[in-house]
């Protein structure tokens, strides 16, 4: 699995932000809200990995055409944006902007070629439903004909991607993943024991005057 600590960092921020008073104000323990966040934040990275594994299926499949002067305004834009770019080379944010167009594209063809679309009663149930759920204010984009037009596009890009893993079906072994998790961390935890353990061996040395050994070999005098 692929997931960047920073990415899942904000799924935990939005999902605590979401759901979190709802829950507390349902007489929920603090216990079961971290499980439930947890488990939550952990269907999303399954779901992302999931839907890249079948992007590098589906992607190769079109031919694009997109002006290098488009994706530098782009990646440019990004940089802006996103202040955790402003340090990333110029060229990988291309690349990122090469990869945001050529999902546009590929969910638009998709769209059309299985007729996705969402209706204005599809999205006012689903707002309907949202604030059932998190007792968010849903005003705001009900009186806003902008907002109200994104959210569909929200809903219509998650049709997308339903669609895309309904016919892409990968099954991801759990318990490997954490198998691997626990022999990684086991490994990890053995190389910190071991470089603590020659750093107190070499304080040790230090202080009782002696030279710390080095692994280099001694040079033949002539």
């Amino acid at each position: 699995l692929v997931a960047n600590p920073g990415v899942v960092e904000r799924h935990i921020a939005g999902v605590r932000q979401t759901f979190a008073d709802t829950w507390k104000r349902a007489g929920i323990s603090d216990q079961e809200i971290n499980r439930r966040v947890n488990q939550y934040v952990q269907n999303i990275v399954l779901r992302d990995n999931q839907f890249n594994l079948a992007m590098q299926q589906i992607v190769p499949c079109y031919k694009f055409e997109i002006s290098t002067e488009d994706l530098g305004g782009l990646a440019k834009m990004m940089k802006m944006a996103d202040p955790n770019l402003a340090n990333v080379n110029d060229d990988l944010v291309k690349m990122m902007a090469q990869r945001m167009v050529e999902k546009e594209l590929v969910f638009v063809a998709l769209a059309n070629e299985w007729k996705i679309q969402v209706t204005d009663e599809e999205a006012d149930k689903e707002l309907e439903k949202m604030y059932k759920e998190t007792n968010a204010s849903v005003s705001e984009i009900v009186s806003n004909p902008e907002r109200f037009e994104n959210f569909k596009q929200q809903m219509r890009e998650h049709k997308i991607v339903d669609a895309i893993l309904r016919k892409f079906k990968y099954k991801i072994d759990e318990k490997s993943i954490l198998e691997n998790a626990r022999k990684s961390r086991e490994a990890n935890e053995a190389a910190i024991k071991a470089r603590t353990e020659k750093n107190i061996e070499t304080v040790k040395q230090q202080i009782k005057g002696e030279t710390p050994k080095s692994n280099k070999p001694e040079e033949t005098k002539k």
